[in-house]
């Protein structure tokens, strides 16, 4: 009677404990779920659910792909107000709650529906932003990549609901922006110091405006300008997202061997010579300066975005380039290739050329339109750009 008697007080002691794990800091469940912030994601969870409806039409697979999302988006809203309350987000709350919501899931068959799972998967990215401290404009830019796989959606001739899906798609993304950037810093997702839901041990973060003791005018001294801080170079492969990443790097000579499925990303380089041998997936190239990137392959799509002096040499093929915010930039294409999509936003010397081609062959992406009305309605032309 005495042994049921201890393990009945051994187990009320362990339901005290979990009790207590999962009301304070040690439960990857917990965190300050009364922050704002948690109730905004999980409303645009919820209206996802008309998008839900709506995919039935287009097939089964890109059903699957939005309930998961937003399945995976209800979770991520329980983890979102974390940083709120600690420094950082605890690795154990990463392992546990970040990993699954990161997975992949394999593409279906090439059809209707490969640029709504291109477009969803690349919504899914915005979760990384709680393990890496990235700046605000990452979120902005992959949200530009979400709405360039909506828009191809959107014109899609085989999709008869692709304006209304897209539509929805851009809602929530633009709904969930919005909700990151009202409380989140601009420039680092990292803490912000709102006291109401920092906990004792942490307010100490949150520094109270101290009014400085007036002051006898002196002579002006100019102050020192601090040197930049340079960041230190990344080079290494996350198996988790499939992808190489090449950071920070400057006047350098790198080689990678990209196998089917993998990404390649290249943020903030200087000088670099980039090869990118085998069959790559999706290449984004962001603030990167005098670079140069050859490839065998591409499979999805070439971003450069906010580059300057930036030439991309396709070997073989590639399908789609997107240039965004940048300026003098050379695309030297072989002829398999020659076929391929150059959308281009916001940029300005942007140059094709035919390398295999025994007199090189250059002609200049138009950058240059004149619009004006025509019997009532809005009609743009191509300012001549003296192509051949």
């Amino acid at each position: 009677m005495t042994d049921l008697t201890q393990l009945a007080s051994l187990v009320q002691r362990l339901e005290a404990a979990v009790s207590k794990l999962e009301s304070g800091s040690g439960s990857a469940s917990s965190g300050p779920s009364n922050h704002p912030i948690t109730s905004m994601i999980i409303e645009v969870a919820d209206s996802l659910s008309a998008l839900v409806t709506l995919s039935a039409k287009i097939g089964p697979e890109t059903v699957k792909m939005v309930e998961n999302y937003q399945k995976n988006l209800k979770a991520f809203a329980k983890i979102a107000a974390w940083p709120f309350k600690f420094s950082a987000v605890p690795p154990e709350v990463l392992k546990s709650s970040l990993a699954p919501l990161i997975k992949k899931f394999p593409l279906p068959p090439r059809g209707k529906q490969d640029n709504t799972f291109k477009a969803l998967e690349a919504a899914a990215d915005f979760f990384l932003m709680m393990g890496e401290a990235v700046p605000f404009d990452f979120l902005k830019e992959q949200s530009g990549t979400v709405e360039y796989f909506n828009n191809r959606v959107r014109l899609a001739t085989d999709i008869e609901c692709g304006k209304e899906w897209a539509a929805l798609l851009t809602k929530a993304n633009k709904s969930f922006i919005d909700a990151v950037e009202q409380y989140y810093k601009s420039d680092r997702l990292r803490f912000t110091g709102k006291a109401a839901y920092a906990p004792e041990s942490d307010v100490t973060e949150v520094k109270a405006e101290v009014k400085p003791e007036p002051k006898v005018e002196a002579a002006p001294v100019k102050a020192a300008v601090a040197a930049p801080v340079k960041k230190a170079p990344k080079k290494e492969y996350n198996a988790v997202r499939k992808c190489h990443f090449l950071e920070n790097i400057e006047n350098e000579t790198v080689e990678i061997t990209a196998d089917l499925g993998q990404s390649v990303q290249v943020f903030n380089c200087k000088n670099l010579t980039l090869c990118v041998n085998n069959k790559s997936n999706m290449i984004s190239i962001t603030k990167c300066e005098n670079c140069t990137i050859a490839l065998d392959t591409n499979i999805s799509q070439i971003d450069v975005i906010q580059c300057k002096k930036v030439s991309v040499q396709v070997k073989k093929v590639a399908p789609t380039f997107n240039i965004e915010a940048s300026e003098t930039i050379k695309l030297y294409l072989s002829n398999a290739s020659l076929n391929a999509e150059i959308l281009v936003f916001k940029s300005a010397e942007i140059v094709v050329v035919e390398f295999e081609d025994e007199n090189e062959k250059k002609w200049a992406v138009p950058t240059h339109f004149v619009t004006k009305f025509v019997n009532g309605k809005m009609h743009t032309e191509v300012v001549d750009n003296g192509n051949e």
